[in-house]
């Protein structure tokens, strides 16, 4: 709703495309409460919420990038905004679903690597995961072992706890991809931390160009030690 506000704003202005004061007028962002946050919890909410987005990124059902704020408002702390007409074009299979709880899973990860703890928004972002996995299993029938004709209240205590079993491989397998990519892409996640903790919003041209950079140096680098093992 923010980005499809501030779409609408851009376009009554004659702008071709969204821009910086757009996007932080129709966020409503609260830049004195962003102020006055001790140092640890903003550039922790920019790791948080940049893990989320390259996760995304470095996915197979990779979504376009329109906004990642770790600007307080109302209703969040931080926030990463994707295009929501892609969603339409998705193709949302097992593994889409595993990448999917995986960014959820990615804000967490993001964040604990680099606090060594996790936030309330953290801990929720852990629900969001597990509800999807347990739709996997029991509502969409997306396993080996169920269909989506299980329902849990209809079924008997040893399958209940296979469910359980099942939901939880599905979180492990997404925590592993999560770990994977954010580990492959340590120096993208530092300097675009480091850059939405300087700046509050970057808005998706800004992020592209920053992950170009860093992927750019990070070939140059593993050209350079093929050349000199």
């Amino acid at each position: 709703d923010l980005i499809d506000k501030a779409m609408a704003t851009a376009k009554m202005q004659g702008k071709k495309a969204l821009t910086r004061d757009v996007v932080i007028n129709n966020f409503e962002s609260d830049f004195k409460l962003y102020k006055n946050l001790p140092e640890t919890k903003k550039i922790s909410t920019a790791y948080h919420e940049v893990g989320h987005y390259l996760v995304s990124r470095y996915s197979k059902n990779r979504r376009k990038l329109l906004a990642i704020s770790c600007i307080p408002a109302e209703n969040y702390l931080g926030i990463t905004v994707y295009d929501s007409n892609e969603d339409e074009l998705l193709y949302w299979d097992r593994n889409a679903c595993i990448e999917n709880i995986a960014l959820d899973l990615g804000g967490r990860l993001a964040e604990k690597m680099y606090t060594g703890s996790c936030s309330i928004g953290a801990r929720s972002d852990l629900k969001n995961a597990t509800n999807m996995a347990r739709d996997m299993v029991v509502k969409y029938g997306l396993t080996t072992k169920f269909s989506k004709r299980n329902v849990e209240r209809n079924v008997s205590e040893n399958m209940k706890n296979e469910i359980n079993t099942e939901v939880d491989q599905i979180i492990d397998q997404a925590h592993k991809l999560a770990t994977k990519i954010l580990k492959e892409h340590k120096n993208v996640l530092e300097r675009l931390a480091t850059e939405l903790y300087k700046k509050g919003i970057l808005i998706g041209k800004e992020v592209e160009k920053i992950c170009c950079e860093e992927e750019e140096k990070t070939k140059l680098k593993q050209e350079e030690i093929v050349k000199n093992p």
